[in-house]
């Protein structure tokens, strides 16, 4: 019995283990044309109408029912993080575009509101890759960014995290240690925006899926996943992180301020994202705070 019949029966009769084979799925998918491939039918469960988002995430629930009550619109979030007004508990909300509303509502997204973000935290990696888009819109003033340049960056910040399983980088340690084959959420990112209704949504919005991909893989080569994924991330989680920690009302806010602090000083020249000379106090009290959470 060949390796594609074996996949193809264990996928059919749902026996374990299913393999992902690469080589064994294409010559499926060479001979035998209606097997749905399996990442696409795991893919399909995720939708708007089933996932559910964390227990603590109440805000977040919020917005996928406005989501699927007015899918492809603009709409208004009460993000816990972002939508604080100076430090206070008050929140405001936040316009999130109908493109990125879109690009949310795809299964690949919808996914991370049932991943954890980190273990002994209450937060998903769907709420801190909004949280990331969110900080990313905040920028797009400042750095004068144009509309296309706007939806490139966002939906760089959103999706990231997509390849990520859950409790962050734990999940990778334990798959490793029980299976021969690496788990790589880099690759399994890259894969996930080539997925068909992320693809066919990014390309819908006129946005390229293999540069979105690309830019992510290298972010050091390209400017806006440099800055989603090296600054903005880690701004992001650090305020995120602090909020559902332990921490005392008193020094959650001033772990959020002092990181919030450095948005400010983030400037962009073409292709080149830097921090302003005036930024160096603001830069060193956010490695403080972040000192703190860790």
């Amino acid at each position: 019995m060949s390796t594609a019949t074996q996949i193809r029966r264990d996928f059919i009769t749902s026996k374990a283990p299913i393999t992902f084979d690469s080589a064994a799925l294409s010559e499926l998918t060479a001979k035998e044309s209606p097997l749905v491939n399996p990442m696409e039918n795991i893919l399909g469960r995720f939708t708007i109408d089933k996932v559910k988002p964390l227990s603590t995430e109440s805000k977040l629930e919020e917005l996928l029912k406005k989501i699927k009550a007015a899918p492809g619109t603009q709409i208004k979030y009460a993000d816990p993080i972002h939508g604080k007004v100076k430090g206070q508990v008050e929140v405001e909300e936040v316009e999130l575009p109908d493109w990125l509303i879109k690009v949310i509502n795809t299964p690949p997204v919808l996914r991370l509101a049932e991943v954890g973000q980190m273990p002994l935290t209450g937060h998903s990696r769907l709420a801190h890759s909004i949280g990331v888009a969110i900080l990313a819109l905040k920028l797009k003033e400042s750095l004068q960014l144009t509309p296309q340049e706007t939806k490139e960056l966002c939906i760089i910040a959103l999706l990231h995290d997509v390849g990520h399983g859950p409790y962050s980088h734990l999940f990778e340690k334990l798959y490793i240690r029980h299976k021969q084959d690496r788990f790589d959420h880099d690759l399994h990112r890259t894969k996930l925006i080539h997925s068909s209704a992320l693809s066919s949504t990014l390309t819908s919005l006129g946005v390229n899926p293999d540069m979105i991909s690309g830019a992510l893989a290298e972010p050091e080569e390209h400017w806006m996943a440099y800055l989603a994924k090296e600054i903005l991330d880690r701004l992001d989680y650090n305020m995120r992180d602090s909020e559902y920690s332990s921490f005392s009302r008193e020094k959650k806010d001033w772990i959020q301020k002092k990181t919030r602090n450095v948005l400010p000083h983030i400037n962009r020249k073409s292709s080149n994202v830097f921090f302003s000379s005036q930024g160096e106090e603001a830069i060193d009290l956010f490695m403080c705070a972040r000192g703190y959470t860790f």
